[in-house]
């Protein structure tokens, strides 16, 4: 507690005297430049000594050039790759008697989604019964008409045709039991004595329900989809890239993707592919961007809008630290020195645009006219800016 309020006091001793320290002469620069009429630029001077600095703790340093990754912003949308996107539709059709599954609901391939009834699967079934009934026939000829040839009493006319008989049978069997499973229908689980008119169908996919498109006791024609299923790990960004910027990406670079109604995800990704086609009306290209570590709390669904930015390589940029950056009224400053002598410092308050922002420094642009506002030999305020920002303001309200 003692040692927080001795900082405190010391933190405060500081600003005082650095304020203090430097409204004597900031008051004379306000008095000359009333003489001259040039208060502007009095405003825009700061003067400290050397040793109010070591007290504040301001640090200088020179802008460096520093290899920057740059980026491509565009926008895009999610689309979904036609494996992830399954609709489900019955293969016979028939009423609705349940719905298994609601919408956003998780399903595993092969889990019953809905239930359909139709009176032609009872004749489906009966097929299928008569169809095992002729097998087990055929069969039986067939062992009798071998083991006639076996004893030289047969005639090979007719174990030829119990023979062909037999493979016609075992193969309406297998056909029928596929149009069974296919309906829903586990073929061994029907008897003479247990047809059913109920029709289980499955999901196709394992994914989440995006829509349901019936309700209990509609009828489904088998030719329109009765619900959807959707793979989230299926889907993917198509970015647009205007002509200009083409020559900016390559396949195989790094991408980050936002959602529009969820800036705080990012989502990270590859670009995968370029269209070697323009837009005529937009004069773009479809970019599409493969996406990594899909988040499981988000839903991801075709069509949403999305912010991407495209990684376009490294550049070499003039940087600072950001500590060395102040703002003011949407404008970048920071503090030069213009000149120093043995005891004191002579700042100016230089105005900046201010590029991008990684890994604790910001680029700086060229000016409107081309030119550098600061370069690798000017000494700035690297620590301490918002301090002699402070001041400077001070100073501008003391001086009128």
């Amino acid at each position: 507690m003692t040692r927080h309020i001795l900082r405190t006091i010391i933190s405060a001793s500081a600003t005082a005297l650095l304020l203090a320290g430097c409204s004597g002469r900031t008051s004379q620069a306000g008095e000359a430049s009333d003489e001259h009429g040039h208060s502007h630029e009095a405003q825009d001077e700061v003067h400290i000594t050397r040793a109010q600095t070591d007290i504040v703790g301001i640090r200088f340093g020179s802008p460096v050039y520093t290899e920057i990754a740059t980026t491509l912003k565009c926008s895009g949308r999610l689309a979904v790759n036609p494996a992830a996107d399954a609709a489900v539709t019955p293969l016979m059709p028939g009423v609705v008697t349940r719905i298994l599954v609601k919408a956003g609901q998780h399903v595993s391939a092969g889990q019953p989604v809905a239930e359909i009834e139709n009176t032609e699967a009872v004749a489906l079934q009966q097929q299928y019964i008569q169809a095992v009934e002729r097998l087990e026939l055929a069969k039986k000829e067939l062992v009798r008409q071998q083991t006639l040839a076996d004893q030289g009493a047969g005639i090979a006319r007719n174990l030829h045709a119990a023979t062909t008989d037999c493979s016609v049978a075992s193969t309406e069997v297998y056909g029928l039991g596929v149009r069974l499973r296919m309906a829903g229908i586990d073929p061994a689980s029907i008897s003479a004595t247990s047809l059913s008119r109920t029709m289980t169908v499955h999901s196709p996919i394992t994914g989440t329900v995006s829509s349901i498109d019936v309700t209990t006791g509609a009828y489904a024609d088998g030719t329109s989809p009765i619900m959807t299923i959707l793979d989230a790990s299926g889907v993917y960004c198509i970015a647009t890239v205007f002509e200009k910027d083409i020559p900016l990406i390559a396949t195989g670079e790094t991408a980050t993707v936002t959602l529009l109604n969820n800036p705080d995800t990012v989502i990270p990704g590859t670009i995968a592919a370029v269209s070697p086609m323009i837009d005529p009306s937009t004069k773009a290209v479809e970019v599409r961007i493969d996406l990594h570590d899909l988040p499981a709390d988000t839903r991801l669904l075709p069509g949403m809008g999305v912010t991407a930015r495209l990684n376009t390589g490294t550049q070499s940029q003039l940087t600072l630290p950001t500590e060395a950056f102040t703002s003011e009224g949407g404008k970048h400053y920071v503090f030069v020195i213009e000149h120093e002598d043995d005891d004191e410092l002579h700042l100016v308050k230089t105005a900046v645009t201010t590029g991008i922002s990684a890994d604790g420094l910001t680029t700086i642009l060229p000016s409107p006219d081309g030119s550098m506002p600061v370069t690798t030999d000017s000494k700035v305020a690297v620590d301490g800016a918002f301090y002699i920002s402070s001041m400077a303001s001070d100073h501008g309200e003391h001086s009128h």
